[in-house]
This record gives structure tokens, sequence and C-alpha cells, in this order.
């Protein structure tokens, strides 16, 4: 688990100084390979409801993002961008799902 007071962290949030992340690294064995899925919790703590733009570490575009909750699936950019509406005062889980080791 990553908080985002602990340094290194290895998601960098471009939006602003009201989103704060958590971030949960799950090694998996899906379909016969080893691969790692991670969780990110995005939690709006004030300013206005809007796109939190965020990066973790080494994240391929290959990769697959989704609201686990929703089922609402986001594009993974290159660089590994990822875009979200967050809502003021809310909070949105978000999976990364790739098919390599994400975080060292």
């Amino acid at each position: 688990m990553f908080r985002f007071w602990e340094r290194p962290f290895p998601i960098a949030n471009t939006t602003g100084q009201y989103t704060r992340q958590l971030l949960v690294r799950c090694p998996v064995n899906s379909g016969g390979g080893n691969g790692t899925r991670v969780l990110v919790v995005l939690a709006s703590f004030g300013g206005p409801s809007g796109i939190v733009s965020f990066v973790v570490d080494d994240t391929p575009m290959s990769a697959k993002a989704f609201d686990p909750v929703t089922g609402e699936r986001f594009e993974v950019a290159a660089g590994g961008v990822i875009l979200v509406w967050l809502n003021l005062h809310d909070y949105r889980f978000i999976v990364i799902d790739v098919d390599a080791q994400l975080i060292r």
C-alpha cells in the first residue's frame, strides 16, 4: 500500500492540491500469467468537481483501467495518463490491470 504522504509515491496527480490518492498493489495470476492489478482510490477534499489526471509509474498503454463499482472503462493514454471525473467531496475507485510488473 502506498499513501500520498509517503515518499517515493509511484502515482502523480497533475490536477490539483485538493485531490488525494491511495494506491494498493495486488500481484495476481490471471490466465496462467503473472501480472499486477493496482487499486487507485481518488478522493476530493475541496476545490471544484472536474477531471483528475493521474499517472502510475510505468503503466503501459496496453493496461486496462476501469471503475470496479460502475464498470466504467478509462483510456490509458500515452505516458500512462488516465483521466477520471471526480465530484467535489467524492471518491472513485480505479483498477489498473496490467500484464507485467507495474510498480517496482
